[in-house]
């Protein structure tokens, strides 16, 4: 078997990471261990009850024909020795797997990831915060990674995609059981616009209360740094977050209502030193990235008549003649105005009408 073949093979073995490294370890490298685990008896005590299998799966063509099962499925193995396996990953503290099955661009993991995590159930407020942070990181360079779940996993999925970015979706369970069963258009949409889809657990393996929690250390293992959007006392995003601070990775949290459950979470994060962020924009600044808030304007964001008045400020326009032509009443037309030029949508001239801010 090619080392890559053996490294599949312990993935697949039922062994902790750990203790496939051990074994790797114990034979004295990747390569040795074809010709020694039948050997030394010491594998026989570290692979416990799963030992008769292993070897009779390493002594046959079973994982040759593993793998071209899974090619036909369209399903794909990266090992370790890939020269795409993500190196932020290889190199974090906490055991990174010795392979994974994926769909879609790998070279995506050689990309700036940021992960957007969350509570499932998200609040008006976390949903609004979702939507505005992933936008500014998408529109500057940023790979949205997440974990396809409900609530703000889907959301940065939906909007980094929507706004022609790239994500990548890491699952908790195996690529044949979509978790939840609502977003697998949402699987299929990732893919059909060049995305990512990884999970280190077999096609078949259903998603179980253990295999969430240990696909978040993937989630913040390949990325650069994980932002918290919304968090209660006890939300799995925050164990992302804590393998996060394990692998090095730079921790972002929005501030919440103090009043909120949901907000408990971020809140403690904050306290407790995580990177407090009020814009997409900050994240970009601790990477130095410098934006230009004209060219990160979308109107998709204002609402009728905020679109209106915007549509029609492309040509110098008096206030009289919009209130003349949109019929919206003055004092109304101040505010909209007002929030326009704060949002950097549209400028005052030196005759003081209005203009449309330029790209």
């Amino acid at each position: 078997m090619t080392e890559s073949e053996i490294l599949y093979w312990l993935s697949i073995s039922g062994l902790t990471v750990r203790r496939q490294a051990q074994i790797i370890l114990r034979a004295g490298g990747i390569k040795q261990i074809e010709q020694s685990f039948c050997k030394d008896e010491e594998f026989k005590k570290l692979c416990s009850d799963k030992y008769p299998i292993m070897k009779r799966a390493l002594s046959s063509d079973f994982i040759k024909e593993n793998l071209r099962k899974l090619k036909n499925d369209e399903i794909n193995v990266a090992t370790q020795l890939n020269p795409l396996y993500p190196e932020r990953l290889k190199q974090s503290e906490v055991c990174a797997p010795f392979a994974f099955y994926y769909k879609g661009n790998l070279e995506l993991l050689n990309t700036d990831c940021i992960a957007v995590v969350g509570t499932r159930s998200v609040s008006s407020y976390g949903k609004r915060m979702t939507e505005k942070f992933t936008q500014t990181l998408v529109e500057n360079g940023f790979t949205i990674v997440s974990g396809l779940a409900t609530g703000v996993d889907g959301i940065s999925h939906e909007v980094a995609l929507d706004n022609h970015g790239k994500t990548i979706a890491v699952l908790g369970s195996g690529h044949n059981y979509v978790n939840p069963v609502s977003h697998a258009e949402l699987y299929k949409r990732i893919l059909d616009n060049d995305g990512l889809i990884i999970s280190e657990y077999k096609p078949d393996v259903t998603a179980t209360k253990y295999t969430f929690p240990e696909r978040n250390r993937i989630i913040s293992g390949i990325s650069k740094g994980v932002l918290v959007v919304e968090a209660g006392e006890k939300s799995g995003a925050l164990i992302t977050a804590n393998f996060a601070l394990e692998q090095g990775r730079d921790v972002f949290a929005i501030p919440g209502n103090l009043d909120s459950s949901r907000s408990v979470g971020t809140n403690n994060l904050i306290y407790s030193g995580a990177n407090l962020v009020r814009s997409g924009e900050d994240i970009c600044a601790h990477y130095g990235i410098t934006i230009d808030k004209k060219k990160n304007k979308n109107t998709n964001e204002l609402d009728d008549n905020e679109k209106t008045v915007y549509e029609l400020l492309k040509d110098e326009t008096s206030f009289d003649d919009l209130v003349e032509q949109t019929g919206i009443m003055p004092q109304d037309l101040s505010v909209i105005l007002v929030k326009l030029e704060m949002d950097g949508y549209i400028k005052r001239t030196s005759m003081d009408n209005y203009l449309i801010t330029e790209n």
